[in-house]
């Protein structure tokens, strides 16, 4: 008998004693999955978090130029809703002919 040929039987035997198992157990076998689920999602943010960090600390210049960007349209809204609010009229300042 070749190797490759035993190989294959012993996966395929492998493969049929997992998914019966995993039908005894489904139960344990949903728990985990929604326990490995949840750990690689928190991998994946904690990566993300530590990878802006490092972004963030590695070009302060870029940093400082979106604040002074923020500041700037922070301001013009401002100005924005100033120039939308009703002006009060002074008394007297309509003439009358």
């Amino acid at each position: 008998m070749p190797a490759s040929f035993i190989l294959l039987t012993i996966l395929e035997i492998t493969a049929v004693v997992l998914l019966v198992l995993g039908l005894i157990f489904e139960k344990r076998l949903i728990a985990f999955e929604d326990r490995a689920a949840r750990e690689i999602v928190r991998s994946i943010r904690k990566r993300r978090a530590r990878k802006l960090e490092t972004q963030r600390t590695d070009h302060p210049a870029v940093i400082q130029k979106r604040a002074v960007t923020q500041v700037a349209y922070e301001s013009m809204a401002a100005e924005q809703q100033q120039a939308e609010k009703p002006r009060k009229k002074k008394a007297g300042s309509h003439r009358v002919a």
